[in-house]
């Protein structure tokens, strides 16, 4: 699919409407978090109603974060109100938004803005660059355009975004753009220590006990190339994506995956890649999608038969 990246369109819609629902995916990792409250800034500059709607509301760990946007949880009920015009960002597809689907109209009108290459071009207004780091790196881009200041909290929130999905700037999705983007992210006022300090060095201990048990469930197959770790207890871990990594990092290891129950029975697995290996692909298989080194998809079934199946599919893919 052509993606359009052409940020006019994207301007005119929010210049031309004057109420959003501000919405991202699922289980909101950094940068669904980063983008959705920068581009609330954006709004609030431009004097715009919005609500921003997360499912599961606001993870704990970032609640360090500065908290002058309310954000709302459609799991807790009714709000009263439903949105014609919705901004979905870093969301795949329109379903990824879950239960925030419930404030929006029978038929939004929908601007959507993303950097996965399997997003399947949802929305009136589709903006996707494949190429950006993040969502939030677009956003920046975009208010950039737009000529809207950036303050000290939207540098924040969008600095916050580009270094986790970038991985601190380690995964292949960093470029020169994104280094550029976050020194004027500094220049506005984003602290990197203070942000990094509180993402990745003040970690809960119900993490640090999943992750025990994730590594001691790890596995190796094909001499070494792809590692399993899985975690079946029923209980939710702040940031389970990040458990992924300490597989991936293991030397020899080319490709990984983390396998974790949900609590409506079904399996949500990540997938980590080196080298060649394309795991969107993989991922679009069991109807996921992602990136080329990171992706996830949601399975219900067997778990004996996921494993065998994803552990075949992955080995035949690295010889």
């Amino acid at each position: 699919m052509k993606h359009q990246t052409d940020f006019k369109i994207a301007a005119d819609f929010i210049s031309s409407n004057d109420v959003f629902l501000v919405t991202t995916h699922q289980a909101p990792d950094g940068d669904a978090i980063g983008c959705s409250l920068g581009f609330a800034e954006m709004l609030k500059v431009l004097r715009k109603e919005f609500c921003i709607s997360i499912e599961g509301g606001l993870p704990e760990k970032y609640d360090f974060l500065p908290d002058n946007i309310e954000i709302i949880d459609p799991l807790q009920g009714d709000i009263g109100r439903k949105f014609t015009h919705l901004a979905v960002l870093d969301a795949g597809s329109y379903n990824r938004i879950g239960q925030s689907i419930k404030l929006a109209d029978d038929n939004p009108i929908i601007l959507n803005i993303d950097h996965h290459p399997s997003n399947d071009g949802f929305g009136e207004v589709s903006y996707v660059d494949c190429e950006a780091s993040s969502v939030s790196e677009i956003i920046f881009h975009l208010a950039e355009y737009m000529k809207i200041p950036v303050g000290k909290d939207m540098a924040s929130y969008l600095y916050m975004g580009i270094m986790t999905d970038t991985g601190r700037f380690r995964f292949s999705n960093t470029t020169s753009k994104t280094f550029r983007t976050c020194a004027e992210l500094l220049e506005c006022g984003a602290d990197p220590a203070y942000i990094t300090e509180h993402i990745y060095f003040d970690l809960p201990r119900s993490y640090i006990e999943a992750l025990g048990k994730s590594l001691y469930n790890l596995e190796y197959y094909g001499n070494g190339l792809f590692a399993l770790m899985e975690y079946l207890e029923d209980k939710e871990i702040e940031d389970a994506e990040g458990l992924i990594d300490y597989a991936l990092g293991v030397r020899g290891v080319r490709a990984a995956a983390f396998i974790r129950l949900l609590k409506d029975g079904r399996f949500k697995v990540s997938l980590r890649a080196r080298d060649s290996l394309d795991v969107s692909k993989i991922a679009e298989t069991y109807d996921g999608g992602g990136h080329t080194k990171a992706a996830g998809f949601r399975f219900r079934g067997s778990l004996s038969e996921l494993k065998t199946n994803l552990t075949e599919t992955i080995l035949a893919r690295l010889e």
